[in-house]
């Protein structure tokens, strides 16, 4: 499968990123699907942590880095890096490139009222409207799907 990847930065266990039953599930996802490429953001996190799991199934692996260095993770063997743009066209490109859907890890188990800042609900609400596959992999290791209407390439 060609998935794209979106997940928090932060965590309320020590470090930065999914929690380990978080980074457990996606683990199981990645070999349940078959990943086969997966396309992220390169942000300081849940993506360095996907982009690790990738590259040890031997996923061919996409980065879609964002223009403002602060928070990225600067991942290395990557086989493709795209050229820096903005947060939101980057996250856009990241749900356009994930054709068979988006594996999401966000912090907490609800979407948030504002998402200023909300790199991770935004990105999901970018799939939601471009009827993506999601799969939400919450903090405590557990999954959900939302069933989207697969339709190839969508121009976003």
């Amino acid at each position: 499968m060609i998935l794209g990847f979106t997940g928090t930065g932060s965590s309320k266990e020590p470090g930065k990123g999914m929690t380990q039953r978080q980074h457990a599930t996606v683990r199981y996802l990645f070999l349940e699907l078959q990943l086969h490429v997966l396309h992220h953001g390169d942000c300081i996190g849940s993506d360095a942590q996907a982009h690790r799991l990738a590259r040890e199934l031997h996923a061919r692996i996409v980065i879609h880095p964002p223009d403002n260095p602060k928070a990225r993770a600067f991942c290395l063997d990557a086989d493709q890096l795209l050229e820096p743009k903005p947060f939101l066209v980057r996250d856009r490109e990241i749900v356009a490139a994930g054709i068979d859907g988006l594996i999401a890890t966000p912090k907490d188990f609800v979407k948030p009222a504002s998402l200023r800042g909300q790199g991770t609900w935004t990105t999901i609400g970018y799939a939601q409207q471009a009827k993506r596959y999601i799969w939400y992999v919450w903090p405590d290791g557990t999954f959900k799907e939302e069933t989207g209407v697969r339709i190839g390439q969508i121009a976003l």
